[in-house]
């Protein structure tokens, strides 16, 4: 029951219990173009969808590593005004 969107992005109301099962099929079935342009579809947005989460995971790393770095580079700089220190007293 309530407000969906159908595979023409027209907004409908229906009192059908499940709103996830698939439209039914068109008279006479569907077409090999029609099956071949869905399946091309759904194969660039799995592209499309992949090439996203490769690029947020390469950024995420990026950020961990530039942390790490930055924390190690930190480190190194309190280690040496340390050794500064002994040396002066």
């Amino acid at each position: 029951m309530g407000i969906f969107k159908d595979v023409d992005g027209i907004l409908k109301n229906t009192d059908v219990n499940d709103l996830f099962a698939p439209p039914q099929a068109p008279e006479g079935g569907y077409t090999i173009e029609f099956l071949y342009n869905k399946f091309h579809e759904m194969g660039l947005r799995y592209y499309v969808d992949l090439h996203a989460l490769h690029h947020d995971v390469a950024f995420l790393n990026d950020q961990y590593q530039r942390k790490n770095q930055q924390e190690e580079e930190e480190e190194e700089g309190d280690d040496e005004k340390e050794e500064e220190m002994e040396e002066d007293e």
